[in-house]
């Protein structure tokens, strides 16, 4: 796309305190369900991002307005666009908050380590880069090749693909580039396994089929939550638990979403 640089932030700055025209505003609520689909694509939790991402989702609006070269293309592709340059520009503030970990690095007394989980949001995709995160991803990586684990480490760790082929004995950058192509997918796929493992225990706990993005929701509450008591007592459950609390979480969630539409309807009456 020409100039797709200015979509990213570059070129003229915006002035984002100036209010949304009536065209803009009706641009902005029409398309507004773009945003959770953007998130969900990105498989970012919505509660954690959004007000990342609507940041860049009203520049997209402002740009398409304003910018009638841009028409040409969808307005989903230029939000698309813009959302995802503000989710890389906080994710790289978050990285200059957060402390590099050697892959030695441990996590708890009991010698847990970051076993290479850190850096690169490409090998780690859409999530937050944090002791948290490693201790939960961790087992994931008992799927990769120990050259995908090699290459996907110093890519976390910052070294070009160039360097990684050369310290590596790879023939060409590219090769390096595939080896973490490949390990990324193997995470990816270990992933969607185990989340499916888990959405069927929780299903069968529950008694009914839970819809795909409030059982997402609830099973990153859920792990999250047993990853952060288990770096802070040492203490692990096994997938048993984890269904049971992420069914508890699901009834929570409908019973509070529930509540709060008889509250509304009440108040309407």
């Amino acid at each position: 796309m020409e100039r797709s640089e200015n979509l990213a932030g570059g070129g003229k700055r915006m002035n984002h305190n100036t209010p949304l025209t009536p065209e803009q505003r009706e641009l902005a609520a029409r398309h507004h369900q773009t945003i959770y689909s953007y998130l969900r694509g990105k498989r970012l939790d919505a509660s954690e991002w959004y007000d990342v991402a609507v940041f860049g989702y009203l520049r997209a609006v402002r740009l398409y307005t304003e910018r009638p070269e841009l028409q040409h293309y969808s307005f989903t592709t230029i939000a698309g666009k813009t959302m995802s340059s503000e989710i890389d520009k906080e994710r790289r503030k978050e990285r200059r908050r957060i402390q590099p970990l050697s892959l030695d690095a441990e996590l708890n007394e009991d010698g847990l380590t970051l076993y290479g989980l850190i850096g690169d949001p490409k090998f780690l995709p859409y999530q937050q880069e944090d002791e948290v995160v490693a201790a939960q991803y961790m087992p994931l990586l008992e799927v990769l090749t120990e050259q995908q684990l090699a290459v996907l480490t110093m890519k976390a760790q910052g070294y070009t693909y160039r360097e990684i082929s050369e310290a590596l004995g790879l023939n060409t950058w590219q090769a390096a580039a595939s080896t973490a192509d490949r390990g990324r997918q193997a995470i990816r796929r270990a992933e969607d396994k185990r989340s499916d493992a888990l959405k069927a225990r929780t299903d069968k706990e529950l008694g009914w089929c839970t819809p795909a993005d409030l059982f997402r929701e609830c099973e990153a509450y859920a792990r999250r939550k047993l990853a952060l008591n288990k770096l802070r007592t040492g203490d692990s459950y096994g997938e048993n638990y984890l269904a049971l609390l992420t069914a508890d979480t699901i009834r929570e969630r409908g019973f509070s979403r529930y509540t709060i539409k008889r509250y509304e309807l009440e108040a309407a009456i």
